[in-house]
């Protein structure tokens, strides 16, 4: 894919290094994908939960801040190893476990994506057909159809044309959802009790670390397998510091007004908080008016629908990487099938099969390792190294 393709031609570009003249954009356009794959109307249900640690408003508010903004640091940080490398993060962990070694982190990663995309896709259609139910356009199975058609339609397409379109397409989630998400902020604001703030009693240190580390995991550890996919595009003058702010600034600034909400709304209502962290989107939606019922949809599949796409992407990357001979798109697209089969078979997805939620334990104990060599080391990677198959 070269600088003179436009937006709606179908990237080339697997996982083999970008080369020079193919290298484009600044690192502010890394704001775009990570403030729209994280502007979840779930992120306000982590304010209720963090109240359930047993500690004070104003604790959950700076333990959440600091667990949000310190986990997307970590992917600001591996996003400039993208720059550097050339490659996808799955590649680059070839630098740190070898080629063989790698295909490990490669396999749990598109698991891990795999699992999100389903999650996030199904209840992205959930929302949008139980939306087409409530305003009476359609009922029984055909929404749900309809509503998978829609969802899963755009994120395949989405995926197989790849890079260019996924960034337009996040740019435009990103303006959309963030002018709706001020509107129901606003509409929203009479829910609010003032004088409850201070009625909740300050707990222990243990029980506010407790709060931070559970948000940690739920955000951006979350990401750091396939931060530095994103920036792989990136000049290679591009600043590292300005890498770093725009992942962690973009991925940060709507959970942060997101969870600071659900805090407030949870600390006014015991019923609220209850629903807020049971149900989000439904809590929401019960307090805003009728007439802003479609507009808060599409925020909530947006949201959910751009997290779904580049976890689309990044699942085909992971699948090349591990040494699947397949063609990017042949590899989105077979993503796009098994989100497909997710989706029809989600009861039993949902009953029986646990994915790996939050994405932790098995990309997190990799990820210092990374930064260590691909961000503290002032020399760029092996190309011959990491491309050998």
């Amino acid at each position: 894919m070269s600088n003179e393709k436009g937006t709606l031609s179908i990237e080339e570009q697997g996982i083999d290094t970008i080369s020079e003249e193919e290298r484009k954009g600044t690192p502010a356009s890394l704001f775009w994908p990570w403030f729209a794959a994280n502007v979840s109307m779930f992120a306000m249900s982590y304010g209720a939960w963090a109240l359930g640690f047993g500690i004070s408003f104003w604790q959950a508010t700076a333990m959440t801040i600091i667990g949000v903004v310190i986990s997307f640091l970590l992917v600001g940080i591996i996003s400039i190893a993208g720059k550097r490398g050339n490659a996808p993060t799955m590649v680059l962990t070839r630098a740190t476990f070898g080629v063989e070694g790698a295909k490990v982190p490669a396999a749990l990663s598109w698991i891990a994506t795999l699992g999100w995309e389903i999650s996030l896709t199904t209840t992205a259609v959930l929302a949008l057909s139980s939306t087409i139910e409530k305003i009476g356009w359609g009922s029984g199975v055909a929404p749900k159809i309809i509503s998978t058609i829609v969802v899963v339609g755009l994120v395949v397409v989405a995926g197989i044309f790849g890079y260019d379109l996924i960034m337009r397409c996040q740019q435009v989630i990103t303006i959309v959802t963030g002018v709706i998400t001020v509107g129901f902020f606003i509409l929203g604001w009479g829910h609010i009790d003032f004088s409850a703030i201070d009625s909740v009693p300050a707990g222990s240190l243990p029980a506010m670390l407790g709060c931070c580390f559970f948000v940690m995991t739920g955000f951006g550890l979350g990401w750091v397998n396939i931060a530095a996919d994103y920036s792989r595009y990136l000049p290679r003058n591009s600043s590292n510091g300005g890498i770093v702010f725009w992942t962690t600034f973009g991925a940060s600034i709507a959970n942060v007004f997101l969870i600071f909400y659900g805090l407030l709304l949870a600390v006014s209502n015991a019923d609220m908080a209850e629903n807020v962290g049971n149900d989000p989107i439904g809590a929401m939606a019960s307090i805003l008016p009728t007439w802003y019922l479609i507009p808060y949809t599409i925020v909530a599949v947006l949201g959910l629908m751009s997290g779904s796409i580049m976890d689309n992407y990044s699942n085909g990357l992971a699948l090349l990487s591990f040494g699947v001979k397949l063609p990017r798109t042949v590899a989105a697209a077979l993503t796009a099938a098994l989100t497909v089969l997710g989706v029809v078979l989600r009861d039993f997805l949902l009953r029986h099969v646990h994915w790996p939620v939050p994405r932790l334990s098995d990309h997190a104990r990799c990820a210092d390792g990374r930064m260590g060599r691909h961000v503290r080391g002032r020399c760029d990677h092996s190309q011959e190294g990491l491309q050998h198959r």
